[in-house]
């Protein structure tokens, strides 16, 4: 209900689209890299590189896995109260425990508490935004300040706003039951 944005992928990659979709990603990692080397401070480099890393590395090995399986949706379930809830299915969602890890590294006022939870097998990490990007983040999640990030072998889920742990687990919910086969 009062979906604001949604979008759902489901794109199978035969070895074309695969090499394509790896290619993408090697043209676009020195730009990343780029960004980091001129506008972070030196202090921040390190993080940010291994970070920018893992993800192209998740990324390039998705395209293995022979389809891109994913979501995001942003709604409102009351005014001012928005929700955002996405989830991908990777090879290796170990990998993101890594990058979350590296948060405050680049973003040190953040607050990070890795396995703050665990639901139906997905580890839950709970990041507190900090000072100098909460402005921008509660424009979106008024009176928000937590993201989440839930992590299991094959998937990466991400959840902030208004009772977003909730909807969060009521998301990983649905994705463990089986579909509903039509005839």
């Amino acid at each position: 209900d009062n979906v604001l944005a949604a979008a759902n992928m489901s794109v199978v990659l035969d070895d074309v689209r695969s090499r394509q979709f790896k290619e993408l990603g090697q043209s676009l990692r020195p730009t990343f890299e780029n960004e980091i080397e001129t506008r972070s401070p030196k202090t921040e480099r390190d993080a940010w590189t291994r970070a920018v890393s893992l993800f192209f590395k998740m990324t390039e090995e998705v395209a293995d896995l022979g389809t891109i399986d994913g979501f995001a949706e942003l709604f409102g379930p009351a005014a001012n109260k928005h929700v955002l809830i996405c989830g991908v299915r990777v090879a290796n969602g170990k990998q993101a425990d890594e990058i979350v890890k590296l948060v405050p590294g680049f973003r040190t006022d953040w607050k990070v508490k890795l396995n703050s939870r665990e639901h139906a097998g997905v580890a839950i990490h709970e990041m507190t935004i900090g000072k100098q990007d909460l402005a921008a983040f509660q424009c979106v999640f008024t009176n928000e300040s937590v993201l989440y990030v839930g992590t299991s072998q094959n998937e990466v889920w991400i959840a902030a706003g208004n009772g977003a742990l909730d909807h969060l687990k009521r998301s990983i919910d649905k994705a463990r039951r089986p579909s509903a086969k039509t005839n």
